[in-house]
């Protein structure tokens, strides 16, 4: 026989078999755990991240009048107050800048902040960060979407001279920088100068909710 029987109890081929399948069980359950604890540390680091925006972009409301209505990320960073914020899921890209921001409204705080294809949309700034909604995003685009899980934008171009001054459409911040780069001129998009026609693009993607 291939597999002796040890002393008076013996050890057959069904006692090998069933050792080995709790051992296989034991295994698969280990890596099962393994991995869910893996794949959940990036969404956590993204609700750490969103917070600590959340805290730093309040100093910097508080700190310049400026910034009283909306603290984007990039304003944050470009004042000190926070470093790039690296991508939890591509430690190669940063989150982004111009989406991720504060908006203050009546004495309350609302956080969006995004990262890669991942988005915390509009959340109440005073919830702990573990209590933040995340989605998984789509890529913009033109062609309409409906749905309960379609978010819809504006973007923003500015006709001179007849003609687009920009190739595409930017997010407000966006346009907002390329603007003020382009004549100096640092405004919100409803006072641009009053010889250039604002263009406004709406945009849609989807939003899944992450478990």
């Amino acid at each position: 026989m291939l597999i002796k029987k040890i002393g008076n109890r013996g050890f057959g081929l069904r006692e090998f078999i069933a050792v080995l399948v709790v051992i296989l069980v034991a295994i698969v359950f280990i890596f099962k755990t393994f991995f869910n604890s893996n794949s959940a540390m990036p969404i956590k680091n993204f609700r750490n991240h969103a917070k600590t925006f959340v805290i730093n972009a309040t100093s910097l409301r508080d700190s310049d009048p400026r910034f009283a209505n909306v603290v984007y990320l990039k304003d944050a960073v470009d004042n000190a107050f926070m470093e790039h914020v690296p991508n939890p899921w591509n430690k190669s890209e940063y989150c982004d800048e111009t989406e991720s921001k504060l908006v203050s409204n009546h004495n309350k705080r609302f956080v969006t902040f995004k990262c890669g294809n991942y988005l915390i949309y509009n959340q109440n700034a005073e919830k702990d960060a573990s209590e933040y909604v995340v989605y998984k995003v789509s890529s913009w685009q033109t062609e309409k979407l409906v749905g309960s899980n379609v978010q819809i934008e504006n973007f923003y171009n500015v006709e001179v001279n007849g003609k687009p001054l920009y190739d595409q459409y930017y997010n407000e911040k966006e346009f907002l920088m390329k603007y003020s780069s382009s004549f100096g001129y640092t405004a919100a998009t409803s006072l641009i100068k009053s010889e250039h026609k604002l263009l406004i693009q709406p945009k849609y993607r989807t939003m899944e909710e992450v478990e």
